[in-house]
């Protein structure tokens, strides 16, 4: 699951499909009104999603006492700066996470654990760790 991705995506998704059935005009008129109800829906769609995701590792790693590989970007760059920004959806991914999961953060060595990666002109910081079931 690419959680950083819900920062935009399915903004571009749902005005899609919003302009589609009502038209350019009529989406950009109702504008403000639209943003805060596409903020909410993004919002559940991202924790329905996740709860999934952390059931269903859960379950396929919890009967052989198994560990789930978790990678995630916490930070991203601002755009045209050297300012950084914890990505949206991190800590409800993490708080959702905890509940199925200890964080194993000595299997990975400390000095890979958070890495920087570049994507075209932007820096993003990726953390890596184990998930142990609870």
């Amino acid at each position: 699951m690419v959680a950083s991705q819900f920062d935009a995506e399915p903004y571009t998704y749902f005005a899609m499909l919003l302009e589609l059935k009502f038209g350019r005009d009529a989406i950009l008129h109702k504008e403000d009104r639209l943003l805060h109800l596409m903020e909410e829906l993004r919002t559940e769609l991202f924790r329905v999603q996740m709860e999934g995701h952390a059931e269903e590792m859960h379950r396929l790693v919890r009967k052989d006492r198994g560990r789930a590989y978790f990678s995630v970007e916490i930070f991203r760059a601002a755009p045209k700066g050297e300012q950084y920004f914890l990505v949206h959806e991190i800590p409800q991914a993490l708080a959702i996470l905890r509940r199925h999961f200890h964080f194993d953060l000595d299997a990975i060595p400390h000095d890979r654990m958070i890495r920087a990666t570049q994507l075209g002109d932007a820096t993003s910081f990726i953390l890596s760790a184990l998930l142990v079931p609870k």
